[in-house]
């Protein structure tokens, strides 16, 4: 098997859209927001915060892409893992870290 075959297995799981102004991009925003907001009482520090919101991103993630799975709807945009995704949510946590940095100095 070639690297053309394998990607072609598995980008089947990758969710195709990639626009940057839909709501779903602004939810995952505010969700990356809202994470490190819950978990900054639980992380000793901005980076281990950044690193969870990223792992709950990818394990959100990959739930809707078992649940596209199971209704036949992988490749099509909007299901499957958004690696475009799981940026909004780091951008999240960064305002939020880059909030609590500028009100701790």
């Amino acid at each position: 098997m070639n690297l053309r075959d394998l990607w072609s297995t598995i980008a089947i799981w990758f969710d195709p859209d990639r626009d940057f102004r839909s709501l779903d991009k602004i939810e995952h925003l505010f969700g990356g927001f809202c994470v490190c907001l819950l978990l900054q009482p639980f992380t000793p520090s901005g980076l281990s915060a950044f690193l969870w919101t990223m792992a709950i991103g990818l394990a959100y993630e990959a739930g809707q892409a078992d649940v596209a799975h199971a209704q036949r709807l992988l490749g099509k945009p909007g299901y499957g893992i958004g690696m475009v995704d799981l940026v909004y949510d780091g951008i999240g946590a960064v305002i939020l870290l880059a909030f609590r940095w500028r009100l701790s100095s």
